[in-house]
């Protein structure tokens, strides 16, 4: 965890902090906070993201539900 103090009112972890308050904060590099012991803690990921293709995206080939037409007015017959 790193001390920081807040340059702005910033809500984080489940908390309005105002500005000039200082607090310890174990989250990403945020530009609205000051640090104060050491440099923010930069999480990498374990696996690189995959971009979604066209090929990987699921295709709709049916409509799920069919559209209903509205009754017509049948005329009166006498």
């Amino acid at each position: 965890m790193v001390r920081v103090r807040a340059k702005v009112v910033v809500f984080l972890d489940n908390a309005l902090r105002q500005a000039g308050s200082e607090f310890d904060y174990d989250g990403p590099p945020n530009k609205h906070l000051e640090y104060l012991d050491g440099a923010p803690q930069v999480v990498l990921a374990t696996e690189p993201s995959k971009p979604v293709t066209k090929e990987a995206a699921p295709v709709a080939t049916k409509r799920k539900w069919t559209r209903r037409t509205k009754p017509t007015a049948q005329p009166d017959t006498v």
